[in-house]
């Protein structure tokens, strides 16, 4: 009976140990802070990937797929890839970025492309807030 009670405690000191060595998820910040241009950026980009929704490519995977299934990712566009008269304004690129399913990761998907549809990248100008660049990732 002594033996299986220290057998008992051990285990629960031994579980515990374990479980505390697992890395918690990410905290979300309390608040993100975004210059409001930045926002009218984003929904333009939105209502444009949202206009080309629906199409499949031949194979039947989806083109422009479902928004849950994406992240939205902003940085600031590069100057060397977009059109020259922008190259001294203001400008952000927008870029939906698919998640990988189940069957992507099984089969170590590369790339743009997953089950969910494309990556797709919208830069987009402060004046005029109007996309200036549209690109696909690869």
């Amino acid at each position: 009976m002594r033996v299986l009670l220290i057998c008992c405690v051990a285990l629960c000191v031994f579980t515990h140990a374990l479980a505390s060595d697992i890395p918690k998820a990410p905290a979300w910040p309390r608040s993100i802070e975004i210059a409001g241009w930045h926002a009218e950026a984003i929904a333009i980009a939105v209502r444009e990937f949202r206009k080309h929704q629906g199409g499949s490519t031949p194979e039947g995977k989806p083109v422009y797929g479902d928004l849950r299934h994406y992240s939205i990712h902003i940085s600031r566009s590069n100057n060397d890839y977009i059109p020259l008269e922008y190259a001294h304004e203001d400008c952000v690129c927008i870029t939906f970025a698919p998640e990988f399913s189940a069957r992507d990761r099984r089969a170590a998907t590369l790339g743009g492309r997953t089950d969910y549809g494309i990556e797709v990248s919208y830069d987009i100008s402060k004046r005029g807030l109007k996309i200036i660049k549209t690109s696909f990732a690869r």
